[in-house]
């Protein structure tokens, strides 16, 4: 079964794959890894482990079973 996350940032200028890493719990290398995959999405949208995040922005992650 897949395992997810969902967060809202509360703060602006942050580091999607930084703080993705912080909320999940998973290392930044995983987190950037799905972040290519496209099992992270911001607003519903694929984007790149650098997107500075907006207060606001929702975040959505899908760690697929292995």
């Amino acid at each position: 079964m897949d395992e997810s996350y969902q967060f809202i940032a509360q703060v602006s200028g942050i580091r999607l794959d930084t703080l993705a890493a912080e909320r999940s719990r998973l290392s930044r290398m995983r987190i950037q890894n799905l972040i290519k995959e496209g099992h992270v999405t911001v607003n519903g949208e694929k984007t790149k482990a650098g997107y500075r995040l907006n207060e606001g922005d929702r975040v959505d992650i899908v760690v697929p079973s292995p």
